[in-house]
């Protein structure tokens, strides 16, 4: 065989045309960081145009995750389903062990916000990490059972806010008034009604109220557990708050008693990713928005923890509590430690604090019904991904807010049944009942979580790296939090009492269940024809920026025929301004 002589690499010389047009990118590079949001760059190579108003600044971001998170709400509303089973010490190693997972899966959620940071949130990440092949099916499944999963959040919370509003009149009046279902689901409607007031107002009004509800929550949670500790006639002992043990629940195992007490801390501790649902209405996002993440999820463990100090070191009758006529029991403890004036001021605190929180939860719906309708994945697309005056998606908004009204329904009904005929002492909708909304919330938010962390453990590749990355702890980090999911998924729809009965039995399994059948019915009959995944709207809606840039690249290389001679020459000043003028 003849044998060449080996001749070194020489360098590809481009030609002028091809110079030409690297100058065009170039100088369009150029101007672009130079005037956009990195956030908005990125935003565009995923093919979205920019059309929500960039008002949420990182602090604004940072403040919706840890409201929609809502440590004083979540915390006060689950108090006696985590006092009864398990008593103190399933609630105080329960919050720090739970915490522990989801300080794990927010980090995984940061990542991956970082690399994706679109108002789709979850839904467009479901899509992204499951591939082409999977990708719709899993994107639309994912993203519609987060978004009602959040409008079943809200409806939770909202009847939270009518509870301690009620409980407030019975305390006021000495329980010579005690508020009956009718009372208390009507004014869970019109909390809900003006949450749908407030969201259509405009994305700095929800932004100054997340914000003002940082400061709100820090302080009063501060204030509420201060006056506790200084107010209680007799506090409990370390023992009792580390280590005492109830069972309120029927069963015998006390494994199984402590694992249902995590239930407040599960519930409470879901909802940091809501930050990603407003990435197109952040200042930096990719790395705002993963950073409010997780720095949601550590504030609001620790903040929890010194609230939890508060009330199990100030509990005076865990009896009391299960025995009480109050419609959030919460109040009860109040009522025992501090007194009636002093307990409708706490109660007050709380309940405002409970009101950002709902309102929070119509945020983040709204924003992914808007994700969905841009991208063909929600009926009435037009309707749904028209933004009003204020550059807000008023009918997701609207939407929510009746679907809210309707999880409503149902408890009304029930509890009006159930508090006629059995439970004339218990507050509406029965401990059951209520028990069964913030597991259901709780559930579906972790059938969510899995959904990505199994796709982005089993396709890693698929991810791009973001400016905000776990680097070689990532894939142990997301292996813990998705473990925690799926048991989180599982744990929390078996029944909290012995025996089972038609009152009794977890609820929750069905509610899940419906809103998942629904959701397959859907794509099977109609979602499957009609959705292939994330519409591009630059290359199919802007034909004339890239009509414009065409002509600029012509004009270019036509410059640069007529005056490229030499290999360096530098960017003459007429090409780099035609080259600026890219897009239009």
């Amino acid at each position: 065989m003849e044998e060449f002589p080996l001749i070194p690499d020489q360098p590809v010389v481009p030609s002028r045309e091809a110079k030409a047009v690297k100058v065009v990118i170039n100088a369009r590079e150029l101007f672009l960081n130079k005037t956009m949001d990195p956030a908005e760059l990125r935003l565009r190579e995923l093919g979205y145009r920019q059309e929500l108003s960039r008002e949420f600044t990182f602090f604004a971001n940072f403040g919706l995750a840890f409201t929609n998170i809502g440590i004083f709400s979540g915390m006060s509303a689950t108090l006696q389903s985590s006092l009864l089973s398990g008593g103190p010490l399933a609630m105080f190693w329960g919050w720090n062990i739970v915490a522990f997972f989801m300080i794990c899966l927010a980090l995984s959620l940061s990542e991956i916000c970082s690399a994706y940071p679109t108002s789709g949130g979850v839904y467009f990440w479901a899509f992204q990490l499951a591939g082409n092949r999977r990708g719709p099916f899993v994107a639309f499944f994912t993203g519609w059972i987060y978004a009602i999963g959040n409008v079943i959040g809200a409806g939770a919370v909202d009847l939270s806010v009518s509870l301690v509003i009620t409980s407030m009149i019975s305390i006021a009046t000495n329980n010579s008034y005690i508020p009956g279902p009718l009372t208390t689901v009507a004014i869970c409607w019109l909390v809900l009604f003006s949450h749908g007031v407030v969201n259509v107002l405009g994305a700095r009004v929800i932004s100054g109220l997340n914000q003002l509800n940082v400061w709100w929550t820090s302080v009063g949670l501060l204030v509420v557990t201060s006056t506790l500790l200084i107010a209680t006639p007799k506090l409990n002992g370390p023992e009792f708050v580390f280590w005492h043990y109830e069972n309120h629940s029927g069963w015998n195992s006390e494994t199984y008693v402590v694992l249902l007490g995590l239930l407040q801390g599960a519930y409470t501790l879901v909802g940091c990713e809501s930050a990603a649902q407003i990435n197109e209405e952040t200042k930096r996002a990719d790395t705002a928005s993963p950073v409010a993440i997780t720095m949601s999820m550590v504030t609001s463990w620790v903040l929890g923890l010194v609230y939890l100090f508060g009330l199990l070191f100030s509990v005076q009758s865990i009896q009391g509590i299960s025995d009480t006529n109050y419609r959030m029991p919460i109040a009860q403890l109040f009522m025992d430690s501090v007194g009636r004036e002093t307990t409708l001021l706490l109660l007050a605190i709380l309940a405002f604090a409970q009101y950002t929180t709902g309102a929070t939860s119509i945020t983040v719906s709204s924003r992914l019904m808007y994700a969905l309708a841009r991208d063909g994945a929600c009926p009435y697309k037009k309707s749904f991904s028209r933004l009003n005056g204020f550059k807000i998606p008023d009918t997701g908004v609207w939407m929510s807010v009746v679907v809210g009204l309707m999880v409503t329904v149902p408890i009304f009904v029930v509890s009006y049944i159930s508090i006629s005929r059995y439970l004339r002492h218990q507050y509406v909708a029965s401990p059951y009942i209520f028990h069964a909304i913030i597991s259901a919330s709780t559930v579906t938010s972790n059938i969510t979580y899995a959904i990505l962390l199994c796709a982005r453990v089993f396709s890693p590749s698929h991810m791009p790296r973001g400016p905000w990355t776990l680097g070689r702890f990532s894939l142990p980090i997301n292996i813990i939090a998705l473990l925690w999911t799926i048991f989180a998924s599982i744990l929390f729809l078996l029944p909290p009492e012995y025996p089972i009965t038609a009152e009794s039995m977890n609820y929750a399994i069905v509610a899940v269940a419906t809103v998942v059948l629904v959701t397959l019915a859907t794509w099977f009959t109609w979602g499957h024809a009609v959705y292939h995944g994330p519409i591009k709207q630059i290359d199919l809606v802007d034909p004339a920026r890239a009509a414009a840039d065409k002509a600029a690249i012509e004009a270019v290389v036509a410059a640069a025929g007529e005056r490229g001679r030499h290999e360096d020459e530098e960017l003459d000043p007429e090409l780099g301004e035609g080259a600026l003028k890219l897009g239009g």
